[in-house]
């Protein structure tokens, strides 16, 4: 049986000579005339250094493992140290050393086909095997959700968990071999400190020991830290808020949009002191003929973009017509497109997108979420905006959900267009996501603001040895992706409703109901002006017959 064709050192050597030759500065031609081999080779084999580092044919992967401080040392130095060496093997070090201990072989691995995984000293998790611990857990969606499942003639009720959390809890169960069961807090709420010193909630069911931890994620703060011990931070959320989008209508008066009323104001007062510095000019220098009530005339003409015949006069009031035609047909140029555009493209009004907004907005009301460290947090501060949001409750603009009712408030409450709802992003895209999967529209948008920051994190007993034992655990689960991918998959449509446009092109034709507001000015002006007409005949036959009598 022939056997394989062995690697001996002189092989690698010798590749190694090659190598060396070329680095130096001597050519691949003059290498092959030295030594005897073919120019191919030659490059094939510096193409194999430069691309892979190696100068083997086997590449193979050599792991070790340990906390040999002076093996590593030795490996760095020997790299750092030499002018020219060659690993044929790929070299993969897995040790516990600390990192100020491992600078050079950082460097060293860094310029060579290796890799260095540290490992820290896993923690006594101080459990025994079977543990039976009883974990509590409210609403919180995306996090955990819950469903009441009926009687039958076999079960009792129960509460159904489920959610990212209880994937998270059911994995710790599994690699720390415990069992579990889960509880309702009584009051529904996550925790907060009474007057009296006493602890309500999920945080006051760890703390009395009622339970052995509690899933939330629950936000880190100072006063919960002091009662009990967090986990590792599973993630970082913000607080946002919701509110009712405007409609996309036309505007029966939207012709007057196009200006605002300053611009509009602006426009009568310049038409008034341009026909009233006629007056007096006419008045003041001597006209062959009195045609001021003519030329008062021909400037609201212009106005209204009809003709214009300009009679033999003094200079200055061909100018002052000229100044104002001139600065008319800017106007009308300028409110025909912003017309056309207004009508074209509508505007959906988002008014609300901070904090600030719905303050200044008195008829704005707030629901922010009942007994959780961000009501905690507000009525503890006593100033800023915070404190300005504590001072609203005095005046019936706060009020206060659960978790479980926040689909209610949503649809009963901010449709009305006088409610806001302030809760957490990730909550708050679940639950724009489940009223787009039901009606297939963005009612509802999201500030752009983002406030109130909170590492959150699950809780447990005050030196429970059941958090230290978790910690890794959920940093590999968190580090890998593996928590934000739950979430993703916990929100259909999470993305169809988090930006939705604030204009929309329209390609309909327009109705009586758009328009209305027009010929209600066109109405009103053929009144006014009938009005006009028949006070001036009566007052034409009252001053006739005066004359007659004269």
């Amino acid at each position: 049986m022939n056997q394989p064709p062995t690697r001996s050192k002189k092989d690698v050597g010798e590749r190694a000579r090659l190598v060396w030759m070329w680095a130096t500065g001597t050519s691949a031609r003059n290498i092959a005339k030295q030594t005897g081999i073919s120019v191919t080779t030659i490059y094939r084999w510096i193409r194999r250094w430069r691309n892979e580092g190696t100068l083997d044919n086997k590449r193979d992967t050599k792991i070790y493992r340990g906390a040999d401080s002076t093996f590593l040392r030795m490996f760095a130095s020997i790299y750092l140290d030499s002018p020219f060496i060659l690993w044929p093997t790929k070299l993969v070090v897995a040790t516990r050393l600390p990192l100020q201990e491992l600078r050079r072989l950082h460097f060293a691995a860094a310029v060579t086909n290796s890799v260095i995984v540290t490992q820290e000293e896993p923690q006594n998790e101080g459990l025994p095997d079977g543990a039976e611990l009883m974990a509590a857990g409210e609403e919180y969606p995306p996090h955990c959700k819950l469903q009441e499942i009926p009687a039958t003639n076999t079960t009792p009720e129960r509460l159904e968990f489920s959610g990212p959390m209880l994937i998270t809890l059911e994995i710790l169960a599994r690699s720390m071999n415990f069992t579990y069961s889960m509880v309702r807090p009584p009051d529904r709420s996550w925790g907060y400190q009474e007057p009296d010193g006493s602890w309500v909630g999920m945080v006051g069911m760890v703390l009395r020991k009622e339970v052995d931890m509690a899933l939330g994620p629950f936000g880190i703060n100072p006063l919960r830290k002091s009662v009990v011990d967090f986990t590792r931070t599973m993630l970082v959320d913000y607080v946002r808020i919701a509110a009712k989008q405007g409609k996309s209508e036309v505007d029966p008066w939207g012709f007057i949009m196009p200006l605002t009323p300053s611009v509009w104001a602006g426009v009568l007062v310049s038409l008034t002191v341009i026909m009233a510095i006629v007056a007096i000019l006419s008045h003041l220098v001597p006209l062959e003929e009195d045609s001021s009530e003519q030329d008062n005339l021909a400037y609201i003409r212009v106005f209204l973009g009809q003709d214009v015949f300009i009679t033999s006069g003094p200079w200055w009031t061909r100018f002052m017509i000229f100044t104002w035609m001139l600065a008319t047909l800017i106007l009308t140029r300028s409110y025909g497109g912003n017309l056309m555009s207004l009508l074209a493209v509508r505007y959906i009004p988002q008014p609300l997108q901070s904090l600030r907004k719905v303050l200044d907005d008195p008829s704005i009301i707030m629901v922010w979420e009942g007994n959780t460290e961000y009501t905690q947090y507000i009525m503890s501060v006593t100033s800023g905006i915070f404190h300005e949001v504590a001072e609203s409750e005095k005046r019936g603009r706060m009020e206060y959900t659960t978790g479980s009712d926040y689909g209610i408030t949503l649809e009963n409450l901010v449709a009305k267009g006088d409610h806001v709802l302030i809760i957490e992003d990730l909550s708050l895209r679940m639950l724009l996501a489940e009223h787009f999967s039901k009606s297939g529209t963005c009612e509802f948008y999201m500030s752009s603001e983002l406030f109130l920051p909170s590492a959150m994190a699950m809780i447990t007993q005050k030196n429970s040895p059941i958090g230290p034992a978790m910690d890794e655990r959920i940093k590999a689960l968190t580090e890998s992706g593996l928590y934000t991918y739950w979430i993703n998959n916990a929100v259909p449509n999470s993305t169809s409703c988090s930006n939705p446009p604030s204009r929309i092109t329209v390609e309909s034709t327009l109705k009586i109901a758009n328009i209305w507001g027009m010929f209600v000015m066109l109405g009103g002006g053929f009144l006014v002006s009938g009005v006009a007409l028949g006070l001036e005949m009566i007052f034409y036959k009252v001053f006739s017959s005066e004359l007659q009598k004269i």
